[in-house]
């Protein structure tokens, strides 16, 4: 063993930056190594829980009657006493993270003195077990909490001092939660409020408002999320912490409603660096967004179900004149439904961002965009940093993007992700088909960079899937993966006979052949829960 391993710095910062390639059986493999590791390994182990009975069953076999299984039910025997806390307590202060979904799925139930005579509920067990542990907390260093039952009966049985992130799924119309929320305000630096119950929206804005009214002593809170819609009243509350970066929310309001946020003109979220909206109408977004004073917005994400390409211009000419002009990295828009066949949205939509000049990642998901080889153009020598770029999700308009034309985006792009959709018909000249023969050798770097290329709905000809795949030989040699949607993707332009191809096999032609001419990657391709496909992987 390399001596540097035995510097439990180094190892330790191995385990953590290791942390996603490793399974909890690997993890406990490495703590049965040797003394030198085991430590480490046990509390990256032991650092997120996501079954709070494995540390129930530390306690001894002993106490317990009955199993786990199905078939059983399992028991509380007797008291317990101080020796039968040991393993609990070394393995659950080293709890960091929590993610409480039940106890019934293990048919838990304690039974009162003497044992024998009363069934409790479930929940019993721990409230007793919380009564008989020698510390005053279960998990005396928990700083996370994700609870996901709708039982809060015994939520305050993890409330801690060390405890600094709250998440609640369908709990936040119950008292308990606003009662957790208030004991450990001062605590939070982290607190997420998403409740994806459609029944409760009828009632969400007076839970909203109280949360909010507690949200305002949060002087630490640095993230706050959440799936209700705030209003001013609310909003003002969060608008003035001095600390808060992330902020994930859905705004009140619609297009007869200009005044659902409202705010007073003064500074207001000074520390905001990432921020998700969704918005029924361009309106309250825009109004928000001018209210913003921050000048370090990195990330925004704007989600609308009532998009047209005048909001659409509205918001990125705020956008453009926004104070974090400079700071903006991440910006996506995505609009639902239709604009309608009479108003796709075009570059001249959304030509203000292109003054965002420090993009790396652009994604615009808007079903009727309309972008052309001459757009391409202007999109990339106006933003050369870009890293991802997303234009789109297939459109109801037959593309005007060819093959060809995204050579354009490597004359000043780096890009290694890129979602749009082209033409590859056979109604094309042969010259969109192949890369210009003056492309600079710079661009021929840059396209090298590309490893991840999804085409959407884009309409395919039979006759053009050598030729695709020798275009995508040459000019994109370094692709790890090809996608393109399921479904028969011709019927999007035309109907094709029943003994034609459809668009997705003739993609999956065109990628087998770019993996044979490669000779570097395994051709395989496998359904993606009914949305897509990877044409190859290393």
């Amino acid at each position: 063993m390399h001596r540097c391993l035995l510097i439990a710095e180094i190892f330790s910062s191995i385990v953590s930056f290791s942390e996603s390639s490793y399974s909890k059986t690997d993890l406990y493999n490495l703590a049965l190594t040797c003394k030198a590791f085991s430590e480490i390994a046990l509390d990256e182990l032991w650092s997120d829980v996501d079954d709070f009975m494995a540390l129930v069953y530390l306690l001894p076999a002993e106490l317990w009657h009955g199993t786990n299984s199905d078939a059983s039910e399992c028991c509380m025997t007797r008291e317990t006493v101080p020796s039968d806390w040991t393993r609990f307590l070394v393995h659950a202060r080293r709890v960091k993270a929590l993610t409480y979904q039940t106890l019934w799925e293990y048919r838990i139930k304690a039974i009162k003195p003497p044992w024998n005579t009363e069934v409790f509920k479930s929940n019993t067990v721990l409230q007793h077990l919380h009564q008989q542990c020698p510390l005053p907390n279960l998990l005396p260093r928990l700083r996370a909490l994700i609870w996901r039952i709708v039982d809060t009966e015994i939520l305050p049985l993890f409330i801690c001092p060390s405890l600094q992130s709250l998440s609640f799924g369908s709990t936040v119309h119950r008292p308990a939660t606003l009662e957790v929320m208030e004991a450990s305000a001062h605590l939070l630096t982290s607190l997420d409020l998403q409740d994806y119950d459609p029944d409760m929206h009828d009632v969400s804005p007076e839970l909203v408002n109280r949360a909010c009214t507690l949200i305002k002593r949060m002087e630490r809170l640095r993230s706050f999320q959440t799936t209700f819609a705030i209003r001013s009243d609310a909003m003002a509350h969060l608008a003035r912490l001095p600390k808060l970066g992330q902020l994930v929310v859905l705004l009140a309001g619609d297009h007869t409603d200009h005044t659902a946020i409202n705010l007073p003109s003064r500074p207001l979220f000074p520390s905001l660096s990432s921020l998700v909206v969704r918005s029924s109408n361009f309106m309250p977004f825009t109004s928000f967004l001018s209210a913003i004073s921050s000048k370090s917005l990195g990330t925004m994400r704007w989600v609308t179900d009532n998009g047209n390409p005048d909001g659409l211009l509205k918001v990125s000419d705020v956008l453009s004149k926004h104070p974090s002009l400079g700071a903006l990295r991440s910006l996506a828009i995505r609009m639902h439904g239709d604009f309608g066949v009479d108003a796709p949205a075009t570059l001249e939509a959304f030509r203000p961002l292109l003054k965002l000049k420090n993009l790396t990642h652009l994604e615009m998901s808007i079903p009727s965009l309309y972008v052309t080889n001459e757009d391409l153009k202007e999109i990339a020598s106006n933003l050369p940093n870009l890293f991802l770029l997303k234009l789109g999700e297939g459109s109801d308009f037959p593309p005007r993007v060819t093959l060809s034309g995204l050579a354009a985006l490597f004359h000043h792009c780096k890009l290694q992700f890129l979602d749009i959709t082209v033409d590859a018909t056979e109604a094309l000249p042969a010259e969109e088909f192949h890369v210009p023969s003056n492309y600079p050798d710079h661009a021929w770097t840059n396209s090298d960079r590309l490893q991840f290329l999804n085409l959407f709905n884009s309409p395919i000809s039979p006759s053009k899937v050598e030729d695709i795949a020798l275009f995508l030989n040459e000019f994109f040699p370094n692709l790890v993966a090809l996608g393109a949607w399921n479904d028969a993707l011709t019927d999007v332009y035309a109907d094709p006979r029943e003994e034609e191809p459809s668009s997705r096999d003739l993609w999956e032609q065109a990628a087998a052949k770019y993996a044979e001419l490669r000779a570097l990657f395994k051709h395989r391709y496998a359904d993606d829960d009914g949305t897509g496909w990877h044409g190859f992987n290393q």
